[in-house]
């Protein structure tokens, strides 16, 4: 059996952070919309996810999608746009990035009628910084 980490298709780059969020999507992304985890548990949550984004270029992507999306757009939904820097703030900063590493392909195409409408929606109301991610 491969190793997880060895997955990433940048595995010399990475090493085993890719591999954190391997077998895992489904804690992940249930602990993410947890009503319960405080924004700055959202953060942390969103920053390994971020920071572990090379899986989406291996055959996981499709299940990452299924896992963590509606998460994504339900957070962005949810928190309200913030003209300060504080944790609500960098939670929304770091899903419209990790939105935006996303390959578009095949695996993306369901998905990109709802990325189309969140990013215009937010694009209205959200702050210059979170407005130039949904512009990409």
């Amino acid at each position: 059996r491969v190793p997880s980490w060895r997955l990433c298709a940048c595995a010399a780059r990475c090493g085993a952070r890719a591999g954190m969020l391997n077998g895992s999507f489904e804690s992940h992304a249930s602990r993410l919309v947890d009503p319960t985890l405080s924004i700055e548990g959202r953060l942390q949550v969103a920053t390994e996810i971020r920071d572990s984004i090379e899986i989406v270029h291996t055959s996981e992507y499709g299940n990452f999608l299924r896992q963590f999306f509606g998460g994504f757009v339900k957070l962005l939904n949810e928190i309200p746009p913030q003209f300060v820097d504080g944790p609500a703030q960098k939670t929304r900063n770091t899903l419209l990035e990790i939105l935006n590493r996303l390959p578009n392909n095949e695996v993306l195409r369901p998905h990109v009628h709802v990325v189309l409408q969140l990013c215009m929606a937010l694009l209205d109301k959200d702050n210059e910084e979170n407005a130039v991610l949904c512009l990409r």
